[in-house]
Formats: structure tokens, C-alpha cells, sequence
């Protein structure tokens, strides 16, 4: 919970307001976190539980009463918000993969409002989520998509970027793609760092230390020096880390693109 006691024990005020709020979602929307497995989809758009036969969609902010899930293959047999008492269904439209569900405003919850999705199937059937390579031979490698070597790496789904990322050597970002046209490629990178910030990237063939280079705080797109070579085609695994430690947590970290160096 991440709450600090007072010397004499107790919890000042405004913390305890802030446990009484988790606790009073909980009763509501407990069944979406108790004894609820991940998601099915490796890179969900924001974040997702699951449990037999069902999809917790956890919404923390409702724009407009469209809420869409694209990457589902499952049929959605019935969906509601999961603070409803009545559980009245809502409007759902579904086609190959995606998902869309109309979410009236005198249903939405406070702070995160939950909604569930009835599935025909026990687990749901997602499609693949493994990268391609553009047609255009360009390989994009957003954060978005990757997974982490290590669990002490987070992500913010708005801005769909690291935070605190940098804090340990150990911190990889692991990309699955399958490269169709392999070659020698350049790398831009995105990222709000600058110079004393460095990591490296591998594929299966090759290495290249990348340099933020940039202004502290401000993501910005930025050309990499140098070129990485991946040398056969097929799914494979390609990863950055951290070349030195950083303790900033302002540093953000959205991605890279290897454009082929012939482009």
C-alpha cells in the first residue's frame, strides 16, 4: 500500500482517506481483482483481468461513452459495468477482432470504472501478437509492445512510455518480431533524455550503443548514430538495455524504429 505509519504509529489523514477510497472500490469492484488472472492479451491497451469466461476491462478514463478493445477473437456473449447492481447489458458492437462497448455517463465510476465482458469461451482467444515488419522494410519497436526482463520496469498507458526505466542494468526491453527482409538498418529513437543517458541494443546478430542525446524532459524523435545488422529472417527476439544507471524519474522511454539503411 506504500503508506507511511507516524512515528507514534498512526497514519496521517490524507493517507487514510486514500485506503478508505481503495476499500470502498473494492467492495464494489473486488471481483475484478480477487483471485483474477492477467490479461489474455500480452499488450493490452489499458489494463486488463481475467477469470473464466470473462474479460475485466478496467477504464480509468471514459472520454465519450465508446470504450474499444481491439485483439479479442472471442465472441462477447454479454456486457456490463461490474458496479451495476441491475447488471443491465450494454450496447456491444463486435466484428473480427474488435470490440466496441457503449458505456452510458450515469454509469461511470469515480476513478476507475470496471466493465465486463461475458465470453463464449472459458479462455479467451486472442489473435498473434508478434510484431511484423512493415512492407516497407521499416521494423517498429514501441514499448507498448515489448516485454520486460525484469519485473521492477513500469509503464504509463497514456503515454504509452516508461517510468523509471534506467534504474538498473537489468531493465530489458524485449521486442518478438518477424523480420521478413533482414539487412543493415539505422535507429531512431524516442525518448525525453539526454546526453549522460545510454543504452544498447542487440538483435541475434549484432549490437549498437544508442545515446538519448536530447533535451532532459522533452520526448523527442532523434537519429542514432551508426547501424545494426540483422542477418536472417524469421520471428526473433530484439532487445535494448540500459548501458548505465540513471536515477531520473523523468526519463521516458516510448520506442524505436530500425529504418533500413538503403532508405
Amino acid at each position: 500500500m506504500n503508506v507511511g505509519p507516524r512515528p507514534d504509529g498512526t497514519i496521517p489523514e490524507s493517507q487514510v482517506h486514500s485506503i478508505q477510497a481503495i476499500g470502498n472500490w473494492l467492495k464494489v469492484n473486488g471481483e475484478a481483482i480477487y483471485g483474477a488472472d492477467p490479461s489474455p492479451l500480452m499488450f493490452p491497451p489499458y489494463a486488463i483481468t481475467s477469470k473464466p469466461g470473462k474479460l475485466y476491462l478496467h477504464l480509468k478514463e471514459l472520454d465519450d461513452e465508446q470504450v474499444d478493445l481491439t485483439g479479442v477473437l472471442s465472441k462477447v456473449t454479454n456486457a456490463y459495468c461490474l458496479a451495476d447492481p441491475r447488471k443491465k447489458s450494454l450496447k456491444v458492437s463486435q466484428e473480427g477482432d474488435r470490440i466496441r462497448v457503449s458505456v452510458p455517463e450515469k454509469l461511470r465510476q469515480p476513478r476507475i470504472t470496471v466493465v465486463v465482458l461475458e465470453m463464449a469461451d472459458q479462455v479467451a482467444r486472442v489473435v498473434d501478437e508478434t510484431l511484423q515488419q512493415e512492407e516497407t522494410g521499416v521494423i517498429k519497436l514501441p514499448v507498448a509492445r515489448c516485454e520486460f526482463a525484469v519485473r521492477r520496469t513500469s509503464y504509463n498507458y497514456v503515454s504509452q512510455t516508461t517510468h523509471r526505466w534506467g534504474e538498473n542494468t537489468k531493465q530489458g526491453l524485449i521486442w518478438t518480431v518477424n523480420v521478413t527482409e533482414p539487412g543493415i538498418f539505422k535507429v531512431i529513437s524516442e525518448d525525453s533524455g539526454n546526453s549522460e543517458y545510454t543504452y544498447e541494443l542487440f538483435t541475434a546478430d549484432d549490437s549498437l550503443q544508442l545515446n538519448a542525446k536530447g533535451d532532459l524532459g522533452r520526448l523527442t524523435r532523434k537519429s542514432q548514430d551508426g547501424t545494426i545488422t540483422i542477418k536472417k529472417a524469421g520471428v526473433q527476439k530484439i532487445a535494448v538495455y540500459p548501458k548505465n544507471t540513471v536515477r531520473r524519474s523523468n526519463y521516458r522511454f516510448k520506442g524505436l524504429e530500425l529504418i533500413p539503411a538503403g532508405s
